[in-house]
């Protein structure tokens, strides 16, 4: 449930694609805990440029339900390493939508 609203509730902020950028992929980093709080759930959306070398910079969280996981997302995903994407076989700059969800029974 928590993943379907976290997609729902992002989806407006989706940046647009272009044809010729092949994406890039995660290559490390954990997860953020989620709270502790129980029978909780919530989100975040992150928007974020992933640069050339496939370091993640510039986050802005546009939307979330729970402001302390939003900053454990924000952390984790600074940790995190990507494949950079490419246009015509060049690494380029991507700005890109992260999501996360979580639930705690």
């Amino acid at each position: 449930m928590a993943q379907k609203e976290a997609a729902r509730e992002c989806e407006p902020f989706q940046p647009g694609k272009d044809p010729q950028v092949t994406p890039g992929k995660k290559v490390s980093g954990e997860n953020p805990k989620s709270p502790l709080e129980r029978n909780s759930s919530g989100f975040v959306c992150v928007l974020a440029t992933v640069n050339p070398e496939g370091q993640l910079i510039d986050p802005v969280v546009v939307k979330t339900s729970n402001a302390r996981f939003a900053e454990s997302f924000v952390a984790a995903l600074r940790r995190w390493r990507f494949t950079p994407a490419t246009k015509n076989g060049v690494p380029v700059s991507v700005r890109s939508l992260f999501q996360a969800s979580y639930a705690v029974d």
